[in-house]
């Protein structure tokens, strides 16, 4: 969570650089060191999120004794698909908030809410005790941050099949980045940067869409289980 946050703020502080310098018509604007350094933190931080991320389904995998492992190239594959994911969610996110800015918030907080009541209809049992009895407060809690997680990322929270899971997710993730990216470019004056303007604009659907291509590579060649989700109606999430 903390390095999406960071990553968001890097973002913001480059664009805002590069609309500061088009509003000042300073043409001979060159990149300063300081704008180095952040686009290396922003790549460091998308590696070790998406390395994070891969690393936590495999450690779920080698603690189930019914599933077997994911290889070294199956979690490098999924790193990449994650980190494709990521960098157009907050791609798409630190442009809305550049031209929009708090405005983001009722639509943090509206993906927040519906993707915890999402959570919380699937049912799960993490602090229930040994006797079988529930824990509904710490239970909803947890749920208020994985929904919270949701934001930028799907992790599974329950062993059953995640194609449908997937499909929801990634719909509403797809839909909202479009629309964000969308909002953005209507909203940023015409003459700025035009190329840059499209570029940006454009790398939003097309990070998504490698992140799916991406996806579909891993569970056609690299999953253990063999085949994708749209075969396999036992895949799960790692």
């Amino acid at each position: 969570m903390q390095c999406t946050i960071q990553i968001i703020l890097h973002l913001h502080s480059i664009l805002s650089h590069w609309y500061f310098e088009h509003h000042h018509h300073l043409n001979n604007y060159n990149h300063n060191y300081t704008e180095y350094v952040q686009m290396t933190v922003i790549l460091l931080a998308l590696f070790e999120t998406s390395w994070s991320i891969s690393s936590y389904h495999r450690a779920l995998r080698r603690a189930s004794y019914d599933k077997r492992n994911l290889s070294a190239f199956g979690t490098i594959i999924q790193s990449i698909w994650h980190g494709l994911t990521l960098s157009s969610r907050l791609l798409a996110i630190s442009l809305f908030i550049h031209q929009f800015g708090y405005w983001l918030l009722p639509i943090g907080i509206g993906h927040w809410g519906i993707m915890t009541i999402w959570i919380m209809h699937q049912g799960t049992h993490f602090f229930d005790t040994e006797l079988g009895r529930s824990n509904p407060c710490q239970e909803y809690l947890f749920n208020m941050l994985i929904g919270l997680i949701y934001l930028f990322i799907f992790i599974n929270v329950k062993d059953e099949p995640t194609r449908y899971k997937y499909l929801t997710f990634y719909t509403v993730i797809m839909i909202e980045d479009f629309t964000l990216a969308t909002l953005w470019f209507l909203r940023i004056e015409t003459d700025y940067f035009w190329s840059l303007r499209s570029l940006l604009f454009a790398a939003v659907p097309a990070l998504f869409i490698a992140s799916i291509l991406v996806m579909q590579f891993y569970y056609w060649f690299v999953h253990p289980n063999g085949r994708p989700l749209i075969v396999n109606k036992a895949a799960r999430c790692c």
